[in-house]
């Protein structure tokens, strides 16, 4: 078996563990997910200037405590990534604000967001502009929202986004187009 496959049933036997409420499980489950989880924030921070105030890792810890509260609720590896991003989002639209009001309006943060379709097109978003129109999207179409935070943020494939939606990998791939233009559409004014 190769050993990818094996971490992943040790992630999802860890979530089990964390489900059924093993105290211990939640510490060993962000040690054997804080490689990846790191890499999910260095990807999300690519492009950004060398003094940013929150750096990937302070990030994945602000998201771990966000989502280490709810572990039993998580089904399985892809669904703890899918709020592991939403996490992230949220952080740095927090971050974001805060740096903005310190600032009074001036000098939007700007993130990376993936090396993926979205981020070729352009190199660096608002992140308070990123979350607002998420959460837009969401408001108008809540399915179209997740598409949009499970491939950008959590950089998932077509296959696990499907997986979790419950949808065909063609659907997922569809509604990615659309959210992909929306989205460029509506950041459009927000120095992309």
């Amino acid at each position: 078996m190769p050993e990818e496959n094996s971490d992943e049933l040790d992630i999802d036997a860890l979530l089990r563990e964390a489900r059924s409420g093993c105290a211990s499980s939640s510490g060993r489950l962000f040690d054997e997910l804080h490689r990846e989880l790191t890499r999910l924030a260095v990807t999300v921070f690519q492009g950004q200037r060398s003094g940013h105030t929150l750096q990937p890792t302070a990030l994945v810890h602000e998201a771990w405590i966000k989502i280490s509260g709810g572990l039993e609720s998580v089904e399985d590896r892809s669904h703890f990534f899918a709020l592991a991003a939403k996490a992230m989002r949220q952080v740095l639209a927090d971050h974001a604000r805060a740096k903005n009001a310190e600032k009074r309006g001036g000098g939007f943060q700007k993130i990376t967001l993936s090396t993926g379709a979205l981020a070729a097109e352009h190199a660096g978003y608002d992140a308070v502009a990123f979350h607002d129109a998420l959460d837009r999207l969401s408001s108008l179409n809540e399915r179209y929202g997740r598409v949009a935070e499970l491939r950008i943020l959590g950089s998932l494939s077509f296959e696990e986004i499907a997986n979790i939606l419950d949808i065909s990998v063609s659907t997922a791939w569809r509604e990615w187009q659309a959210v992909r233009l929306w989205l460029i559409r509506e950041t459009a004014g927000h120095d992309v």
